[in-house]
C-alpha cells in the first residue's frame, strides 16, 4: 500500500496489527523502505507510542528523524515522554538540543521574551550552550543586573570560561553608564533643575524616560497627569510584563496618593530603585561651585 502511494490505508492496517508488536524486524522493513524512498514524515508515523514504549532505539530514531525535519516543538514534548519511560539521559541531552534551536529561531525574529519562556522548559541539569543564549537575550533586554547575577552562578560551575567572565564585565559597565546618566536625571528633577520639555527631548529608553517623566509629574504634584501617564504606559505593547508590573505599582500609589487627603512625599527611594541610580544631594552645592569657576573664568 505504501509503494502504492496508499499512505493513511497503510498506516492504519499497521497500527491495527503491529501495535505492541514482538515483531520488531517487521516494522523495521517497513519503516527502511519508507526512509530509502526518502519519506520521512511517513516514516515518523509507524514509531507510535505503543511501539516506542517497547523498544528504546525506536523512540531514539523517532527524535532522530524529528530533527532532520527540523520540527523542535515536537522534540520538546516526544523527549520528555521518552525520558519519563526510559529514564535514559540521552532524551535529555535531545531536549535541551531542540530548545536551544527553538530559541535561536525566536532570538533571531526578536521574540526574546518567548525565548527566555522555552528556556525555563530546559532540564535543570547546567548546559553552556542554553545559558550562553540566555546571557544574550538578557543583554538585548537590557536587562543587565540579571546578567552580572546569572554569569556570577555560571562561573561557580565552568571556572573562568572567557564568555561569562566577559559578559560580566560588559554588564557592569553597562550598568555603571546607567546608573550615571539617571543619576543626573533624576537629581535634576528632585531639584527642579529639569523641565518636561527637556525630558521629552531625551533619546534613551523609552520605558526609563516614562519612569522620568512620572516622577517629574509627581514631584510638580501633577498626579492626575502621572496617573494617565502610568495608564497610557499599560497599554503600550512594546514593554515587558515586568516593566508594566512596575507601571502597575506606580498606578496603585497613584491612586492612593490622589484619594488621600494628606499630602504624601515622593517616594524617591522607588523611583531610584526602579531606574538603579541615587539622587546626588550634593548637586546645588556642585553646581554652584561650578558657576564660581566659570564666573571666575569669564572674569
Amino acid at each position: 500500500m505504501n509503494e502504492r502511494g496508499d499512505f493513511p490505508k497503510a498506516l492504519a492496517l499497521f497500527k491495527s496489527n503491529f501495535s505492541g508488536t514482538d515483531d520488531k524486524e517487521v516494522v523495521i522493513s517497513i519503516v527502511k523502505a519508507l526512509e530509502t524512498d526518502g519519506k520521512i514524515s511517513e516514516e515518523i508515523e509507524y514509531f507510535t507510542d505503543e511501539l516506542c514504549g517497547v523498544y528504546k532505539d525506536f523512540w531514539q530514531k523517532k527524535i532522530y528523524l524529528l530533527f532532520i525535519l527540523k520540527r523542535y516543538e515536537e522534540i520538546v514534548e516526544e523527549a520528555l515522554s521518552a525520558y519519563s519511560t526510559w529514564k535514559d539521559e540521552c532524551f535529555l541531552k535531545s531536549r535541551d538540543t531542540a530548545i536551544s534551536h527553538i530559541i535561536k529561531t525566536l532570538v533571531s525574529d526578536e521574540k526574546y521574551e518567548e525565548a527566555l519562556i522555552y528556556y525555563e522548559y530546559r532540564f535543570f541539569e547546567p548546559n553552556q550552550v542554553l545559558e550562553t543564549q540566555r546571557i544574550m537575550i538578557l543583554l538585548e533586554l537590557k536587562k543587565y543586573q540579571e546578567v552580572v547575577q546569572v554569569c556570577t552562578e555560571n562561573l561557580k560551575i565552568w571556572k573562568k570560561e572567557p564568555f561569562f567572565i566577559e559578559r560580566k564585565k560588559q554588564a557592569l559597565e553597562y550598568l555603571r553608564q546607567e546608573q550615571s546618566k539617571n543619576n543626573g536625571f533624576l537629581t535634576k528633577i528632585y531639584f527642579d533643575a529639569l523641565s518636561f520639555e527637556e525630558l521629552e527631548s531625551l533619546e534613551m529608553d523609552d520605558f526609563e524616560k516614562m519612569i522620568l517623566q512620572i516622577a517629574y509629574y509627581e514631584k510638580s504634584k501633577k498626579v492626575k497627569k502621572g496617573l494617565q501617564l502610568i495608564k497610557k504606559g499599560l497599554l503600550t505593547t512594546s514593554f515587558t510584563e515586568e516593566e508594566k508590573n512596575i507601571l502597575g505599582c506606580l498606578k496603585e500609589k497613584f491612586i492612593s496618593k490622589i484619594s488621600s487627603k494628606r499630602y504624601k512625599l515622593v517616594d524617591w527611594n522607588y523611583y531610584c530603585s526602579i531606574l538603579n541610580c541615587f539622587i546626588d544631594k550634593d548637586y546645588e552645592t556642585k553646581e554652584k561651585s561650578s558657576l564660581r569657576k566659570l564666573e571666575m573664568t569669564n572674569y
